[in-house]
């Protein structure tokens, strides 16, 4: 029985030990926590573009190099529970409509 207790004992230290946080070995631009490393591929990976929908109207074009065809895109609408009616992408450009508003609606298109 008492090697039982042994080795049930080295099983909760060791799963306390799989729980504690880890140092990376190897690191991404001298970040060496794993949040640290997905903050940074973050910021490198995508880029986070911003317009205005003025009160009124309906649609907004934002213009850039990274944005293709084929990018993961999201958007964003501050303040505001919006769903776009209409989105259209091409090459270096993304054209965004909405349901016609009483204010101003900022806009953020995150591309990846």
């Amino acid at each position: 029985m008492k090697g039982l207790d042994n080795r049930l004992g080295q099983e909760i230290s060791n799963l306390q030990e799989e729980k504690q946080p880890k140092e990376l070995s190897s690191s991404i631009a001298g970040e060496t926590t794993v949040e640290g490393c997905l903050t940074k591929l973050n910021a490198d990976l995508t880029v986070l573009l911003t317009g205005t929908i003025t009160a009124g109207n309906t649609s907004l074009t934002i213009s850039n190099t990274k944005i293709t065809t084929s990018s993961i895109i999201d958007i964003y609408f501050e303040d505001k529970v919006l769903a776009p009616t209409n989105v259209t992408v091409t090459t270096g450009q993304i054209v965004i409509e909405i349901a016609k508003q009483d204010s101003n609606v900022n806009v953020g298109v995150r591309i990846l």
